[in-house]
């Protein structure tokens, strides 16, 4: 299973800027699964990943890590990543 998980706050600008790109690829890559975890809600999982800014987005291949960007993201780099995660 292949996903993209984004780390965000809800006082995160750079995290609402780029949800319209992510919701995009998540039409557009029906093969991955796209989500989103409020860093503030779920320790658990922030903790786990090791985030320590958000936007943080994490691509996992059946549960590995195989990429991870953070910080406000060029387009184009989390177009590759989506498209690198796909053709994986």
């Amino acid at each position: 299973m292949k996903e993209v998980i984004k780390f965000e706050s809800k006082w995160c600008v750079p995290c609402k800027t780029i949800q319209p790109l992510m919701d995009k690829l998540a039409v557009k890559y029906d093969n991955i699964t796209f989500g989103k975890i409020d860093v503030e809600v779920d320790a658990e999982s922030t903790t786990r990943f090791k985030v320590r800014s958000v936007p943080t987005i994490v691509f996992l291949n059946d549960g590995q890590l195989v990429n991870q960007i953070v910080g406000n993201v060029a387009e184009e780099t989390l177009r590759d990543a989506v498209r690198q995660l796909a053709e994986a």
